[in-house]
């Protein structure tokens, strides 16, 4: 059994469309986000947004729109990003084209760098700094909560978990 119901059907079930403040204000470049939930070649799909940071909380959001429809009446729901990233493993395909003004041309980006772009945002909007590229693996290294209610974005007043490695919706 599939534990993410709504891979059947998944284009037609999510929108693509993300309005908020850029994570990655640095990163203007158009990126598209190429799905494919599994291995019938007919579910492949494509959202694109102007930026990368856009792109990456995409990802979070399609994550968390299954989880709302998998849990249609709690009121809250928690995951880590451990279930988030083996969330995106599960994916027959998932990868990130990124366009690149310099050369008129979109670059392949794989499933692992969608992964560390999303542990980045969520560091970022928990108010973790780090150098970059220490991007440790999803099952050793927890990452702090973030509160996401009725689609509101991150705010200063959000609350980590009392374990600090879970994000709330």
């Amino acid at each position: 059994m599939d534990a993410y119901p709504l891979r059947e059907g998944f284009a037609n079930n999510l929108a693509c469309t993300i309005v908020q403040l850029d994570p990655f204000p640095l990163i203007m470049s158009h990126t598209i986000l190429l799905l494919q939930p599994c291995a019938d070649a007919s579910s492949r799909t494509y959202c694109d947004y102007e930026t990368v940071g856009e792109c990456i909380e995409g990802v979070c959001k399609i994550y968390e729109e299954v989880l709302r429809r998998s849990n249609p009446n709690a009121s809250t729901i928690t995951y880590d990003v451990g279930q988030l990233f083996t969330f995106i493993d599960e994916f027959a395909d998932l990868c990130c084209l990124v366009y690149q003004p310099a050369t008129n041309t979109y670059a392949p980006k794989t499933k692992e760098w969608v992964k560390e772009n999303v542990y980045q945002l969520l560091k970022r909007a928990a108010g973790i700094t780090s150098e970059p590229g220490s991007v440790p693996r999803a099952t050793s290294t927890p990452i702090p909560s973030r509160r996401n209610e009725s689609g509101a974005e991150n705010h200063p007043a959000d609350k980590k978990s009392p374990d600090g490695n879970r994000r709330t919706l």
